[in-house]
């Protein structure tokens, strides 16, 4: 028991939150994105800027 409450209690420490997203999640899933979009150009080198940069506007549901 003790050992879940630390777990919870480091995992609680280590998130900082942006608005309603937890910056750690955010990132995380931005980056799977990122990667998606990476393979599915092929794995192309050269256009990791880009595909992060899409990768949050459809994380983030911008325009």
């Amino acid at each position: 028991m003790q050992t879940t409450s630390k777990k919870n209690e480091k995992k609680s420490q280590n998130r900082k939150t942006n608005g309603m997203f937890e910056t750690a999640s955010l990132r995380e899933q931005i980056e799977a994105r990122a990667h998606e979009i990476y393979l599915a150009r092929g794995s192309e080198p050269g256009y990791e800027l880009d595909d992060w940069l899409q990768a949050e506007r459809e994380i983030m549901g911008w325009l």
